[in-house]
């Protein structure tokens, strides 16, 4: 029942966002290529596709859901296809009570911790240290710092971005599909 009543609100915001919805995708129908991970994981259930194909920078909005022993995770994720760009992967998450112990402890547990604002709510890793950096120019992490709740995931150029966690409202959409656009936007004119 409540999963029909999503289906329902989530196409009218569809309509009025004009953009092509989808409740339910069948997984052989997934672009496993765009894909962060395997859409043949029988533990991975995605629902309520937004595709946008006609932005600057193509791409979709799904509910994702992961289920393990423990429970799920659930989350809304806009999903942008950047591998032309050449992103260094990374990592970017809201900080948590572990990593606060860690730097209370003098570990460092995150990229740009000298920009107070950004690292008091964001914690940032990845490999390749210089090139992450590069990307978070001043225009970007002053929209991350002046914002909270975002996570962003760049694997094999492809970038995952959620805010908050559990799926979003209907109420949210709009503003989550133009933060995702332009949190995106930046990190492709950043890549040099």
């Amino acid at each position: 029942m409540r999963r029909s009543i999503r289906s329902k609100r989530l196409a009218a915001v569809a309509k009025t966002l004009n953009l092509a919805y989808q409740p339910k995708v069948k997984r052989a129908e997934l672009p496993s290529e765009k894909l962060p991970f395997d859409p043949g994981n029988m533990r991975i259930r995605l629902r309520h596709f937004f595709i946008i194909s006609e932005a600057p920078l193509p791409f979709m909005v799904y509910d994702y859901t992961y289920v393990k022993r423990q429970g799920s995770r659930r989350e809304t994720v806009a999903l942008f296809d950047l591998r032309q760009v050449g992103l260094p992967g990374f990592r970017l998450s809201e900080i948590t009570w572990r990593e606060r112990i860690n730097r209370a402890m003098g570990i460092k547990v995150t990229l740009l911790a000298e920009r107070e604002d950004f690292s008091s709510k964001y914690c940032l890793n990845g490999r390749r240290a210089e090139e992450i950096v590069a990307l978070f120019e001043a225009e970007l992490l002053d929209y991350l710092s002046n914002s909270k709740g975002w996570s962003i995931s760049v694997w094999q150029g492809k970038v995952s971005i959620c805010k908050g966690s559990g799926y979003l409202s209907r109420h949210h959409c709009k503003d989550f599909i133009a933060g995702a656009q332009e949190i995106a936007g930046m990190l492709a004119r950043n890549q040099r």
